[in-house]
């Protein structure tokens, strides 16, 4: 797994210029139906909705939701800027994009069936004192 992280990382590396972190992040392992599960809420594992949770993505699409997190984890070890949370997740999903292409995937939208109305919205600079989340410091080592 080890070996994995750091090749995603150099790709990472290669696509944004972010600079490789010193440490790895450290990686919890998930089966594909609960990664599916977080994703998209469906059933618990059972033998009904087993094609469902778990053969849906093949290698390609789970190592591009691990480049998806990486970046997140190279954006706070580089101290990356963005002006809102949103700047983060529209970086970490085009690059994720760039790297379901490069594998001969479909793009982000299609691979794991997002709703592009989904994106524009976690995309959104808002003020998040609006909602009462108060100040939120990604990107922040304070």
């Amino acid at each position: 797994m080890v070996e994995l992280i750091i090749s995603l990382m150099l790709w990472i590396t290669t696509v944004t210029g972010y600079p490789m972190p010193e440490k790895l992040p450290l990686i919890k392992y998930a089966s594909p139906s609960e990664i599916y599960y977080r994703q998209y809420r469906c059933s618990a594992p059972t033998k009904h909705t087993k094609e469902r949770c778990e053969d849906m993505f093949n290698k390609n699409i789970y190592e591009s939701i691990l480049v998806h997190e990486l970046v997140h984890h190279m954006q706070y070890e580089s101290e990356t800027q963005f002006d809102c949370l949103g700047q983060y997740e529209e970086d970490a999903y085009e690059i994720q994009n760039k790297f379901l292409l490069s594998r001969g995937e479909k793009g982000v939208i299609e691979s794991l069936r997002l709703n592009e109305l989904y994106l524009m919205m976690i995309f959104q600079c808002s003020n998040p004192n609006e909602y009462g989340w108060g100040d939120y410091p990604l990107g922040s080592k304070e």
